[in-house]
């Protein structure tokens, strides 16, 4: 409070306009904190304030457009196969979480700074999902024992309810969220079930795919579909460098110090 009566008194002087950014709801329990609980908070600040604008908190998927470009993450995408879809794709898979898990703006620009390092640290000719290090980076911000249990041997019925969840944060009649939700539940069962240490893992989360007899969901039927012929396209090709490989890299940079 003493801040603001220095600045009222000091460019209180004519031809001086001062405007402040404050959260005035924690300047109002500033005032009756020191002032006590019956004090007049908003006849307090009108001495201080003529003109109120209140600012609208922007979106996630607009703060994220901003973020990517302040920290300048094309530049880290350049050299990648397709690097405007790969930005696509990391701005909307990553807003769509932070939308549904309500994060703030503060940690927002935290997770961005995350997935900046690991872009920059990840050769251009590493295979890199940017919906699964948008999704890992999300995870470990809102769920963070679910993130911790995929580091170590989850259990596929474990696994399964994080798949699950994270369906309900995306909009399956939106194409571009099916295809991303698709690979990312995918690159879960390819990347972190390995088939040949524990097959029956594998076999059930395939099977749990295959559609069921009576279902009568055209939407869950091509869904299952469209993660089957991911899975199968990855085995033919060579396995996914994802999930595995993006902890890795996201615990890398946990570890990061800075020499004196």
């Amino acid at each position: 409070m003493a801040l603001l009566e220095r600045i009222k008194h000091i460019f209180s002087v004519e031809g001086v306009v001062f405007v402040l950014g404050i959260d005035r709801r924690q300047i109002e329990q500033s005032v009756k904190s020191i002032y006590g609980q019956g004090m007049d908070d908003d006849g307090y600040l009108r001495r201080f304030i003529d003109y109120r604008f209140p600012l609208l908190q922007p979106s996630a998927e607009g703060f994220s457009q901003f973020l990517f470009e302040r920290f300048s993450m094309s530049e880290a995408l350049k050299g990648r196969s397709n690097p405007h879809n790969e930005k696509e794709t990391l701005i909307r898979v990553f807003s769509r979480l932070a939308q549904r898990h309500k994060f703030s703006l503060r940690k927002i620009e935290q997770c961005f700074t995350e997935m900046n390092l690991v872009l920059r640290i990840v050769p251009k000719d590493i295979l890199l999902f940017p919906e699964m290090l948008a999704f890992l980076v999300a995870l470990k911000n809102y769920d963070n024992h679910s993130y911790f249990n995929l580091r170590q041997n989850m259990p596929y019925t474990e696994m399964k309810k994080i798949i699950e969840t994270i369906g309900k944060d995306f909009d399956l009649t939106d194409r571009d969220d099916f295809r991303r939700l698709a690979r990312i539940n995918a690159s879960l069962i390819v990347d972190y079930l390995d088939r040949y240490a524990d097959s029956r893992a594998y076999d059930q989360a395939i099977k749990d795919l295959e559609p069921k007899e009576g279902d009568t969901s055209i939407m869950d039927k091509s869904y299952s579909t469209q993660v089957l012929q991911i899975i199968q396209n990855a085995e033919q090709g060579g396995r996914y460098i994802g999930l595995k490989y993006t902890v890795s890299r996201l615990d890398l940079i946990e570890g990061l110090t800075i020499n004196k």
